[in-house]
């Protein structure tokens, strides 16, 4: 006799989950709040998936890789997000008003992590990176800035709007982004921001 199914849903997210396949939800890993700024789905016209953590590093003229972090697991749940190999994983972020696309990425690999009092699903995919017109972007919420190697840095609050090649102003000098690096938790939401070379 087959075991029974029932169906779930995680975000938009259908699947069939055999009766005894127990959802784990992670009592140590805090999940991003209902009105969060941020939200991932993995088709930008779908609901969102529930979210962990995100970080990312987005370079000039090299691959860029995504990693989202859910705070829940099952066995079905993971197999149906292997299913979605090569579906688009969305960012979207609330910005000047409203929600922006932030990041878009194809899934490429989904893997778990469960202990007993933790289960996660980390989702990673390739970053792709559209065509855009630099722009110039003031940094706020500096906790941090400097130089290393002749190259200016900066920590600050994560602006989803800044890409690498504009030019950012960071209160005390104006110089082009190569490199950020975001990362995106229930407690914070920051990034920092590396000088081109050269």
């Amino acid at each position: 006799m087959s075991a029974a199914v029932t169906a779930s849903w995680v975000g938009d997210l259908a699947y069939s989950r055999p009766a005894g396949d127990q959802v784990t939800a992670s009592w140590h890993v805090e999940m991003l709040p209902a009105g969060s700024a941020y939200r991932l789905a993995l088709d930008p016209t779908l609901d969102p998936l529930p979210l962990a953590a995100i970080q990312c590093r987005r370079r000039r003229g090299a691959s860029t890789w995504l990693s989202a972090t859910l705070p829940t697991w099952s066995r079905a749940l993971e197999q149906a997000l292997i299913a979605r190999i090569g579906a688009t994983l969305a960012v979207s972020a609330v910005a000047e008003g409203g929600w922006k696309p932030f990041l878009s990425a194809i899934l490429t690999d989904v893997s778990s992590d469960v202990g007993p009092q933790q289960a996660t699903l980390t989702l990673t995919g390739r970053v792709q990176t559209p065509r855009y017109t630099a722009a110039v972007r003031r940094l706020q919420g500096i906790s941090r800035r400097g130089s290393e190697n002749g190259r200016s840095f900066c920590r600050c609050a994560l602006d989803p709007l800044l890409r690498p090649n504009d030019t950012v102003d960071d209160g005390a000098a104006s110089w082009t982004a190569g490199a950020i690096a975001y990362r995106i938790e229930a407690s914070r939401a920051e990034m920092e921001v590396t000088e081109v070379d050269g």
